[in-house]
């Protein structure tokens, strides 16, 4: 073959360039970017699928791997024969080393033994008494209680303490600063009526319902805080009080500094209890009750607003409790006026569900007027307000428990049903600025008595009267519960309540005489 001369470049001719299809096929030396990406997409995903299967897949020592033969498919080991009962039963994969069908069917009949064993003791529970199921829950709540007891006794091996940095000092050189701080310090005034009900209402409630002492010892504690308030010249103590000082006062927007009874009225079950707890009558003898009770034109039973020397036609959502006040009171009332004080009590669930029921929301308003043609209406727009309230729904649990008549519970519903309506935000629930009109503004915040006791009474509406008991528990004014004390069997059995609810005398029994304390009349 002759080899082609070399000419220079000039000189060569250059073939027509061919457009038309290749008569052989055409070879890229690189892949385009797109298949690059495609490329190294699939090699991560094999990649991660090697990683996922190593970390992932059962291991190796429990579950035998796959072979060529595809005797094992990932099912535990059991030799046959020493787990099997019978070494020629019939096998599920692989030769008679492995697992047997045996061992199925053995656990499915220990899960059927064990569910039919929970069965025949539930069975077994559901024919004892209730006092007998009482029993044996207080059994085992001693043996929980002489566990953790043990368990406090033990000795914790001594650590090492280690330096206490920045857990003193800092006293500031300047005068003046160091008198404010101190006057922070100081700063400690508190509401007599508020402290009660919540906190030492609720420690006397975890007392009782655990027998814990620490509860008993903080609210005797915070009571003793509480007791310079009373230093007045009347006895009727001051709504705030500073727990440092002993210094009281009382709120400036009450009728220009007045004392509120019905803040003084509702100390009388703590304080009871407190002398019923410790011995000491001093808590006892700072209880009294008064209400002022009118009927408008229209029929509707209210209790009117003392103010400035002059009854007041007006009643705020607060005193609606006092249905249930009088129904619970009708209990304990002689049979000529028992009749007459739960009737009384209907009476004032009756308006306070009025109240309800004239506005947009089907939710009471703060206060309502009985004046002329308005009657259990709000008037002023800083009246038409409802902060999740639990008064009326307390009054209906009240008087549904004492006459199981079922417009209470349908009463109760209604509300439930517009608090879930109009009161449930993104949060929680929230109040709401006027329950008259239909595209209410809230006012973005849940207080807590409407956990503590609005909730609280809305279940016990709908519960068996079996659940709390009245016979055994009373509730203070923020829904705590506390056992129902028995003179004959306390330290405060010298003290009897004579006349019943009719007049409320009180009388304080000591061993040489009788010494009335103080007598109120409805």
């Amino acid at each position: 073959m002759t080899t082609p001369a070399l000419l220079p470049l000039s000189g060569r001719r250059i073939p027509p360039l061919n457009l038309g299809p290749p008569s052989f096929p055409h070879h890229r030396a690189t892949l385009r970017l797109s298949e690059k990406f495609i490329l190294l997409l699939i090699l991560s995903a094999f990649i991660t699928l090697c990683f996922g299967a190593f970390f992932f897949l059962p291991d190796s020592s429990k579950h035998k791997r796959f072979d060529l033969g595809l005797e094992d498919v990932l099912i535990p080991h059991v030799d046959a024969g020493k787990g099997a009962k019978n070494p020629g039963a019939f096998l599920i994969h692989g030769p008679d080393e492995h697992r047997h069908r045996e061992e199925e069917q053995r656990l499915r009949n220990k899960i059927r033994a064990d569910h039919e064993k929970a069965l025949e003791e539930a069975k077994e529970k559901l024919r004892k008494s209730r006092e007998e199921i009482h029993a044996e829950i207080q059994t085992e709540k001693s043996k929980v209680a002489q566990a953790m007891k043990i368990k406090e006794t033990r000795v914790l091996p001594p650590v090492p303490i280690p330096q206490r940095v920045g857990v003193s000092g800092g006293d500031p050189e300047d005068t003046e600063i160091r008198k404010k701080r101190e006057k922070i310090k100081e700063n400690s005034e508190v509401s007599v009526f508020e402290v009660n009900i919540r906190f030492i209402g609720g420690l006397l409630a975890a007392y009782y319902l655990s027998g814990e002492e620490i509860f008993k010892t903080k609210a005797v504690q915070l009571a003793e805080k509480l007791l310079p308030a009373f230093n007045t010249p009347t006895g009727i103590p001051w709504a705030m009080v500073n727990l440092k000082s002993g210094v009281g006062r009382n709120w400036g927007w009450a009728s220009a500094g007045s004392s509120i009874l019905a803040e003084f009225g509702t100390l009388h079950m703590e304080f009871v209890h407190l002398s019923y707890l410790t011995g000491d009558l001093i808590y006892y003898k700072k209880a009294i009750e008064k209400h002022l009770i009118k009927k408008s034109r229209g029929g509707l039973v209210f209790i009117g607003e003392w103010k400035n020397g002059h009854l007041e036609r007006k009643m705020g959502h607060l005193a609606c409790f006092a249905g249930g006040m009088f129904a619970l009171g009708a209990d304990g009332s002689r049979k000529d006026k028992a009749g007459h004080y739960l009737e009384l009590g209907a009476e004032i669930a009756r308006t306070c569900h009025e109240s309800y029921d004239r506005t947009a929301l089907k939710l009471g308003p703060e206060s309502f007027k009985f004046d002329g043609a308005v009657e259990a209406v709000a008037v002023r727009q800083a009246e038409k307000y409802y902060i999740l309230r639990p008064e009326v729904i307390e009054t209906y649990w009240y008087l549904w428990r004492f006459t199981h008549d079922p417009r209470y519970r349908q009463w109760g519903w209604e509300a439930a049903l517009a608090i879930e309506k109009y009161c449930r935000v993104s949060g929680g629930f929230s109040g709401v600025k006027d329950v008259y009109s239909l595209t209410p503004t809230h006012d973005d915040v849940q207080q807590s008595f409407f956990l503590a006791e609005t909730l609280k009474y809305l279940y016990l509406l709908f519960s068996g009267d079996d659940l709390l008991p009245l016979d055994h528990w009373v509730f203070n004014t923020e829904a705590h519960p506390l056992p129902v004390l028995r003179l004959a069997n306390s330290t405060l059995s010298d003290v009897v309540w004579r006349g019943g609810f009719e007049n409320l005398d009180l009388y304080v029994t000591m061993p040489d005489e009788t010494l009335p304390f103080k007598t109120f009349h409805l």
